[in-house]
């Protein structure tokens, strides 16, 4: 009787306890509202848009030049964003080293968005009519869903999922 009870009570456990992870994974990896569950890779996206020959060319033509411009951005981005880490754990008494490096780094970012407007509009501008609507959706998702350094999407309820005044930064 007593091996039947602790035989019981740990499938229980087990249950329960994979209940719990697969709650939480839900909850910090599962889609937002009014959003699909992920943005289409790239690849996938334009595989969707059944593009003609001369249409991949022109994308086989941007890619890499985009490709190298962005990795260029990141990595400097990465750079600037250790000398910023760097200025404040020297402690410096004045912080203006510190906001000067941030402008930096507020600079490379404007030139990621740039880079990827502008590798976004080479692309539309090669697209027909009703690709160009596969094409929207796909940039409507990957711009408004807001990715954070690990690819993690926030979306309109704020990061993990919250809502409220500090999700939206209005308090």
């Amino acid at each position: 009787m007593k091996r039947n009870w602790l035989f019981f009570t740990l499938i229980c456990s087990v249950g329960l306890n994979l209940g719990i992870i697969a709650s939480f994974a839900c909850w910090r990896y599962g889609s937002q509202p009014g959003l699909p569950a992920s943005p289409l890779p790239f690849r996938e996206m334009t595989h969707s848009l059944s593009l003609r020959p001369e249409q991949s060319q022109v994308i086989r033509s941007l890619l890499p030049e985009h490709q190298k411009r962005i990795a260029d951005l990141r990595l400097g981005l990465a750079q600037r964003r250790q000398e910023l880490l760097e200025i404040l754990k020297a402690g410096e008494p004045s912080g203006s080293a510190a906001y000067d490096k941030i402008r930096e780094i507020s600079g490379l970012q404007e030139k990621l968005e740039k880079e990827m407007v502008r590798f976004f509009l080479g692309l539309r501008n090669s697209l027909k009519p009703e690709q160009k609507i596969i094409f929207m959706k796909f940039m409507e998702h990957h711009l408004l869903a807001g990715h954070d350094s690990k690819g993690r999407g926030h979306g309109p309820r704020g990061p993990r999922g919250r809502s409220g005044p500090k999700a939206r930064g209005t308090e």
